[in-house]
């Protein structure tokens, strides 16, 4: 007959007792044991974590709770995300990641010694460290170093203090160091009354205005040349009426008042206009195609010849003889005799 107590369920804490034997024991006396020492039994006398993880290694609707706590281990893995909580977190060798989110909270971060190749960083406060240089005179700078904006700042500007004119610039070294200086669309440069622009290493070309006349000098002991692929136009700067052209392969033409007056040809010269000669010359032979004229201007009558009045020039007058003259040649006698050039009637005989 089985006797059967009806006891009330309660919630069970870990002093209560559970009645059981002792299986180890050859006489298996009833003992009692409390539930904790149960617990204690299940979680360290029987094995780790790893132990009770290996009964079934995923914890199912369940998270690990790692807060206040530390964690030390050869790795630590997880398929899905993991919050790592806590105040501190030690004894990691590495700790990869294909994205790290959150904030680093403290301002010091020693351990941090590298952060490889970054495609965007953010700084949004003020940055410190043995690289980073804040001397105005940039002193030990080198390619690895970071330079704060306010030692640029003020290194440019105390250049910029010692060469911010021209004057300043061209005293530090007074060449360009083989670079071209180009001027901008619609600037000038400007030379004052008593300025040259100089060229050549012994400054041997000028070229000046005094404030009335302008000067091209060429102090060598070459040629001064003007060259061009055309031609070489002399205008008048104001008008800009030509006043002589040199063209190649064509000769030059000198003008007055815009008008050509004068011009090289292949077999000479050309005269457009009066000709006049104030000195004495000699000419290889003379071609009129019109008339002369005595020093007064009149060109004469038909008939009369051009006769010298002294030194007061030449006037057209009468031919005191207007017997038509022939031209004949008479020798005097036998071979190598002299020959005698006159006219018939011969001027001996008027």
């Amino acid at each position: 007959m089985a006797i059967i107590y009806s006891y009330p369920t309660v919630d069970p804490v870990r002093e209560d007792l559970i009645l059981g034997t002792d299986v180890s024991s050859s006489n298996k006396a009833t003992k009692n044991f409390t539930i904790q020492s149960i617990i204690d039994l299940v979680t360290v006398a029987t094995g780790d974590l790893q132990t009770v993880l290996a009964l079934g290694n995923v914890a199912t609707g369940f998270d690990i709770d790692l807060t206040n706590s530390s964690f030390i281990g050869g790795g630590f893995r997880t398929t899905g995300g993991i919050v790592i909580s806590g105040t501190t977190g030690i004894g990691f060798t590495n700790l990869t990641s294909t994205a790290f989110t959150g904030t680093i909270a403290t301002a010091a971060q020693p351990n941090i010694t590298s952060l490889g190749s970054l495609t965007a960083l953010v700084l949004d406060g003020p940055i410190s460290g043995t690289n980073l240089i804040t001397s105005s005179n940039l002193a030990g700078a080198q390619n690895d170093n970071v330079v704060s904006t306010l030692a640029i700042k003020t290194y440019v500007d105390n250049q910029v203090g010692l060469f911010d004119t021209l004057a300043e610039v061209l005293a530090n070294g007074n060449t360009t160091g083989g670079t071209s200086i180009v001027v901008s669309a619609a600037d000038n440069i400007t030379f004052t009354d008593t300025s040259k622009a100089l060229f050549g290493n012994s400054q041997d070309l000028e070229i000046n205005n005094d404030g009335i006349d302008s000067f091209i000098t060429d102090l060598s002991t070459g040629d001064l040349r003007l060259r061009s692929d055309d031609a070489v136009k002399i205008q008048a700067s104001t008008g800009g009426n030509t006043l002589a052209t040199f063209t190649k392969s064509a000769g030059v033409d000198l003008y007055f008042n815009n008008v050509k007056k004068l011009e090289t040809l292949v077999g000479g010269a050309k005269v457009s206009g009066a000709f006049e000669a104030t000195g004495i010359g000699t000419l290889n032979g003379i071609v009129n195609t019109n008339s002369y004229t005595d020093s007064t201007g009149d060109t004469g009558t038909a008939g009369q010849v051009l006769s010298s009045t002294g030194v007061s020039g030449t006037n057209w007058i009468d031919d005191p003889n207007p017997t038509p003259y022939s031209w004949l040649v008479e020798a005097d006698g036998g071979t190598g005799s002299p020959c005698l050039l006159y006219t018939s009637p011969s001027p001996r005989d008027s």
